[in-house]
Formats: C-alpha cells, structure tokens, sequence
C-alpha cells in the first residue's frame, strides 16, 4: 500500500493502521506525523519540520534527524539508538525496543517512557522531568537532579539508590525487585495508605498481615 506522492504542501499526515511499506519522500513541510501500527521499515529524511511524531509498531532500525521534535513515541520498534539531536523534546516514549543510551542532551523533558530497554544509565539533564518510568533495563542509578520529578516507575533493574530523591515527595513510586537497593524506609508512608505503599515496595499481603499483627 502507498501515499500519493505529491504531498509537498502537507503539514498534518494520520495514516495509522494500514499496511504501508513505505511514506513518500518529499513530506519537507509536515509538522505531525501519525504512522503506527503499519509495515514501514523506515521513514524519510525530509521530516525536518516535524513535531510531533508517533511511530508505535512499526519495524524501525533508525529514525531520521529530527531536531524540531516536541513529542516522540516511538515504542514497540528495533530501535538501537535514538537521533542525538533532540534537545526541544517535552516528551519521549520509547519503550521496548533495545536502546542502550539515550541521547545525552534532553533539558526541556517532562515525560519519560523507556522502560522494557537495555539501557545501563539515564541522561543527567532531566531538571524538568516529572514522570519518569524507567523499569526491566539494566540501571545501576538514577540522575541526581530530578528535583521536579512526581512519578517513579523504577522496578526491576539493579538499582542501589536513588538518593537524593524523597519518596514522599512522589505521588506514584514503584521499586519492587531492584535487590541491591540500600537507600528506602520500608516502614516509611508514601502517601496516604501505608499498606498500599508496602505493597509497592515489595512487600506480600502475607507480609503486611504479620506486620499488622506485631505493630
């Protein structure tokens, strides 16, 4: 299945759900793109002005230069590496693909999907980040300046700390099976619900039930 080929004036392309194989090459003024869930293999190079951009379930490789980028979803790909270039980003989902770095130089993120990778370390310019889920890769740590950061989906990696962060600034944390962690209050309330959070944090029914027992 193919597109006309004579969209050079388009700025706005939805064409998910289809079995496309390819996307005509001269799309040099589309802001937003919108191709998921088709059999594209690549996309153009001529996508500078892209803003947006949601590739989910596709059979990417690699994505083009993309420098004007505002939102990026790009999960369920083959995705090794992401453009270095992506520094107005305000959101990224790259969940599950095989990533193990991201770009270095991601100031303006709020949102952080990328859990279901291979990645070993976060980027440290993540100021502005507010929800981050970064669980099943491969973290030892986490950023030191994630001071605007309300949600922590952190489970399943060898984290052993994520000093400085206060779980009690959080309004969702999740940090089961990081076996190594040193830095967490088990007996500590996250939010308003202690038995909730135990569960949170690893801790059986079972458990709970003993613990309700012996306090």
């Amino acid at each position: 299945t193919l597109l006309p080929s004579n969209l050079e004036q388009l700025k706005l392309l939805y064409c998910y759900y289809n079995e496309l194989t390819e996307l005509p090459l001269n799309l040099h003024n589309l802001k937003e793109l919108s191709c998921h869930n088709n059999k594209l293999k690549s996309l153009p190079s001529s996508l500078t002005k892209l803003r947006i951009l949601i590739c989910n379930n596709l059979q990417l490789r690699t994505l083009p230069n993309l420098t004007q980028l505002r939102k990026l979803s790009c999960s369920n790909n083959h995705l090794t590496s992401l453009p270095p270039n992506l520094q107005y980003l305000i959101k990224l989902s790259c969940d599950h693909n095989n990533l193990t770095s991201l770009p270095p130089n991601l100031p303006n993120l709020k949102t952080l999907v990328c859990n279901n990778n291979k990645l070993t370390c976060l980027p440290q310019n993540l100021q502005n980040l507010r929800d981050l889920c970064c669980s099943y890769n491969k973290l030892i740590s986490l950023p030191s300046n994630l001071t605007q950061l309300k949600k922590l989906y952190c489970d399943n990696n060898h984290i052993r700390s994520i000093h400085p962060i206060n779980p009690n600034d959080l309004e969702e944390f999740k940090n089961d099976n990081n076996p190594e962690i040193r830095d967490i209050d088990h007996h500590q309330e996250i939010n308003n619900n202690p038995y909730e959070n135990l569960i949170t944090l690893g801790f059986s029914p079972y458990q709970i039930f003993d613990l309700e027992k012996k306090y």
